[in-house]
């Protein structure tokens, strides 16, 4: 019998150990399953990541293959467009080329020298101004040139670049003297109808004379610091109009000195002063083909009965008629009987 109990609670006893080492085992295999399942999670994200990154990469080269070949059709067709525009113009008969192009060049002299200041009878120091216009006759474009001074006696002072054609050659001179307070104004047709068909060489003289004299009142005094001007009526036409003005200022001898081309001329002498107690000087159609001394004696209101004075019919005198007893002193007047 006490074997039997023996027995039996050894039993019991083995199959109490045969259970806890059954359940530690599922323990066991519970945690590994676990810990595998969360390395299973970790390991899918990180593939997920992996392979976001790469789609992102991929996608971001596509997107700039496709913009770097939109920006290089962009620039092609910019490029056409440029190769297009320029084959244009070089197949464009109206586009001047290199063998319809020449040179006109040569010297501009006054009164046979280079020396303008001098030429033009200028007190020095003085300033002046040339410019050059070259009109086409076919279809009136205009090409202008200044002349370069800054040049030794002999060479060329002027050089312009036309169109085959034929050419009407205008000049424009201005000059002012700061000493003598001399002035003058020159438009004029100095060439027509130049015909351009090569490099062409030619020089181009303005040949002047000198108009001076002296001015004095009834009493053979000297009248000074009062203006002389010489001047022609405007000649006008579809380019413009030639005019050639000049004046002086007397000095304190009562002398002046102008120089003008040869020409058909007004001449005035204004008197600005009451205190001379002389009329201003006026006439018409003064010829001009050489130097010529010009002397004039002003004459006293007090010698006049009451007349009417009127400015000459010119354009230059920029004002209309006016009528003032014999005693007044106006601008620019002539006497009329």
């Amino acid at each position: 019998m006490k074997a039997k109990l023996f027995f039996a609670r050894v039993f019991f006893f083995c199959f109490l150990s045969a259970l806890c080492i059954a359940g530690m085992s599922a323990t066991v295999a519970c945690d590994d399953g676990g810990e595998d399942s969360s390395d299973d999670d970790a390991d899918d994200d990180l593939d997920d990541d992996v392979n976001d990154d790469v789609n992102d990469d991929l996608d971001d080269d596509v997107n700039d293959d496709v913009n770097d070949d939109l920006d290089d059709d962009a620039d092609d067709d910019v490029n056409d467009d440029i190769d297009d525009d320029v084959d244009d113009d070089v197949d464009d008969d109206t586009y001047p080329t290199h063998d319809e192009i020449f040179i006109v060049h040569g010297r501009i002299t006054v009164d046979g020298q280079s020396d303008v200041v001098a030429g033009f009878g200028l007190t020095a120091p003085a300033v002046y101004s040339a410019e050059m216009i070259f009109v086409n006759r076919a279809d009136e474009e205009e090409t202008k040139h200044q002349p370069t001074w800054d040049v030794d006696p002999g060479e060329d002072n002027y050089c312009v670049s036309l169109l085959q054609g034929n050419y009407d050659i205008w000049m424009t001179w201005t000059g002012y003297s700061n000493e003598s307070f001399q002035w003058f104004r020159w438009e004029a047709l100095w060439r027509e109808d130049l015909a351009v068909t090569q490099d062409t060489e030619l020089h181009l003289d303005h040949e002047l004379f000198h108009v001076h004299g002296r001015v004095e009142n009834q009493s053979g005094e000297d009248v000074e610091f009062q203006k002389v001007w010489l001047f022609t009526e405007p000649i006008i036409s579809a380019r413009g109009e030639e005019s050639f003005e000049y004046y002086d200022y007397t000095d304190e001898n009562g002398e002046y000195s102008i120089t003008a081309p040869a020409g058909d001329y007004f001449y005035s002498v204004d008197v600005y002063d009451e205190g001379f107690d002389v009329l201003p000087h006026f006439e018409e159609n003064l010829n001009v083909a050489a130097d010529l001394e010009k002397n004039v004696t002003l004459q006293s209101p007090q010698d006049l009965p009451v007349s009417t004075f009127t400015t000459p019919s010119t354009a230059r005198r920029r004002r209309g008629p006016t009528t003032r007893s014999a005693a007044a002193w106006t601008w620019k007047m002539k006497r009329t009987a």
